[in-house]
């Protein structure tokens, strides 16, 4: 079971703060899986609730989400981030092969 202090502590620096978390929603299921993508490809710790996704604040990326249309609201919640394809810690990256993600 994960644990909110584990995910906490990998999201500074608002760890600290209230409503650290920011709920995102969009206009439909294919603009969701839009921001999650983008999300993704930027290496974010995301939950997915529902039809909604939960990230750690940071105002660059809840900027980008809200430039591509997505509604965020900060909250105060339990955050249980998914592990990732390859079940690597953020920022965790060496696999081997070069790829550069698209950027």
């Amino acid at each position: 079971m994960r644990t909110n202090a584990i995910a906490a502590a990998s999201c500074s620096p608002a760890s600290t703060a209230r409503n650290f978390w920011v709920e995102i929603e969009a206009q439909s299921p294919l603009e969701l899986v839009r921001l999650a993508w983008h999300l993704g490809n930027r290496h974010t710790q995301v939950e997915i609730v529902g039809g909604k996704l939960r990230m750690c604040r940071d105002h660059v990326l809840e900027n980008m989400v809200a430039g591509l249309g997505g509604k965020l609201t900060p909250i105060e919640a339990p955050f249980e981030p998914e592990a990732g394809a390859h079940g690597h810690a953020q920022g965790e990256h060496a696999h081997g092969d070069h790829h550069d993600h698209g950027e």
